[in-house]
């Protein structure tokens, strides 16, 4: 199951990558997604993010 992680800021940033490794943790069957683990340097944030979003099962808000 996809999970995208949405986050804004510093600290809720943080949060989101430490949710990432945890639910990977707990659930093994999950992929979740984070932008700043999940888009390469130079790639066009705004269309990766839009395929994600398309492809997601679940969001994290």
């Amino acid at each position: 199951m996809k999970i995208f992680i949405s986050w804004s800021g510093p600290l809720s940033g943080e949060v989101a990558q430490l949710l990432k490794r945890w639910l990977k943790c707990v659930l093994q069957a999950t992929d979740p997604w984070v932008s700043s683990d999940d888009i390469e340097r130079g790639s066009q944030w705004f269309n990766e993010i839009s395929n994600v979003l398309e492809n997601c099962n679940t969001g994290i808000i």
